[in-house]
């Protein structure tokens, strides 16, 4: 409320744990969440929950704790280095979907829902009236997402 700036949730965007092709050649799949343990994650390093990953296996739900050599503060960055073959990543799926399409990265652990998303929000500058071309911009983007 004291920052001038409007916020507008724009949707929620699932969770995925991803791995290069050469990585799980290298090191295998993991089978079960469990399985993570044994491996190089890659983490988030502005999260204070980053090695706790969580997961809705056959109806319930665990926390598995994992850890790794890598760290990086954008999903964008944690695909590149999963792309690179450095470890697995959980990531938002726009992060890598144009990775998993092209065979770049492999989804780990399909079985096996992971119990959270991301909100993602557009954040802008305006309060009432909103600008009519910061509202087009907005509204286009909350049609991409889905929640107009």
């Amino acid at each position: 409320p004291d920052s001038g700036l409007t916020a507008r949730k724009l949707g929620e965007e699932p969770m995925v744990v991803v791995a290069a092709p050469s990585y799980l050649d290298a090191r295998g799949t993991p089978a079960k969440p469990e399985d993570l343990r044994s491996h190089d994650c890659l983490l988030f390093n502005f999260d204070p929950s980053r090695s706790r990953w969580p997961f809705c296996s056959q109806g319930r739900r665990t926390e598995v704790h994992v850890s790794g050599r890598f760290t990086a503060n954008s999903g964008e960055a944690l695909g590149m280095l999963a792309v690179s073959g450095l470890g697995i990543a959980r990531v938002a799926r726009f992060a890598v979907e144009d990775d998993l399409a092209a065979g770049r990265l492999r989804e780990v652990l399909p079985g096996d829902t992971i119990d959270e998303g991301h909100e993602v929000h557009a954040l802008f500058v305006g309060g009432d009236p909103i600008p009519a071309r910061v509202r087009a911009l907005v509204d286009f983007l909350a049609d991409r997402m889905g929640t107009r």
